[in-house]
């Protein structure tokens, strides 16, 4: 058991090296290689590639930071991130009336990480927070793909850097959910870290690995313009 628990250790910390790297490669082939920088998906994606470089290389690397405001970051993360997905979808969903929904979920729910930021111990992780975030992702992503399916232009969707993007969104967020959820309760016990950190690790890698392949693809739904409202559907004939 200990040369199984040390193995699980390594793997563990070679995978937590990868993912914390594998924000670079987005960032870099936004800057050398992206086709379409005016893309707002892109750049929510550098955004957050910034940050959280900035977050996993100047933060999480302090042992004395780490021990004493872990917590805290990780709910300033949360709300960054819950900020920028949030204006992504603002913008990429296209008719008003939903845009109106998301803005005031966003409101709302923004307003709520902000109190448990200021509200919650220190030293606690405010889990249920976290996975109501990638709970309301999760219903961005598939209300704008049902929608995105609808249209006549479906066809350009797999060339959409937001397509990409939004898959990202919904692989970590529907693998993650629930590790977050149970986070709470178990987040001293090693045995529950350890396996934490291998399903989050993998997944974060994944992700990054698709926001990678949207810098890489050529926005060819860029010139598209969505009406305000949805077109309504007509329910009868008329032979006239």
């Amino acid at each position: 058991m200990p040369i199984f628990g040390k193995t699980i250790s390594t793997i563990g910390t070679i995978l937590r090296n990868i993912a914390y790297l594998s924000d670079l490669l987005p960032l870099i082939l936004y800057i050398f290689f992206c086709k379409s920088r005016k893309n707002i998906g892109l750049r929510v994606v550098f955004f957050l590639s910034i940050y959280f470089i900035f977050f996993n290389f100047f933060v999480l690397s302090n042992q004395q930071v780490r021990e004493l405001y872990y917590y805290i970051f990780i709910s300033i993360s949360t709300f960054v991130e819950f900020a920028a997905i949030s204006l992504l979808f603002y913008k990429v969903i296209g008719y008003s009336n939903p845009q109106k929904v998301i803005g005031v979920i966003a409101v709302l729910a923004g307003i709520y990480l902000l109190y448990s930021i200021f509200t919650s111990p220190r030293n606690s992780f405010n889990s249920e927070v976290v996975g109501l975030t990638y709970f309301l992702f999760l219903i961005y992503s598939i209300y704008y793909l049902f929608e995105r399916m609808r249209e006549p232009a479906t066809i350009y969707l797999f060339s959409s850097p937001v397509f990409w993007i939004i898959v990202a969104i919904i692989i970590y967020s529907a693998g993650m959910f629930f590790p977050f959820l149970y986070a709470k309760n178990y987040m001293e016990e090693k045995e529950f870290l350890d396996l934490y950190d291998l399903i989050h690790d993998p997944l974060y890698i994944v992700r990054s690995v698709f926001f990678s392949l949207a810098m890489l693809t050529n926005d060819k739904q860029s010139q598209l313009k969505y009406p305000k409202q949805k077109p309504k559907t007509r329910t009868s004939f008329n032979p006239r």
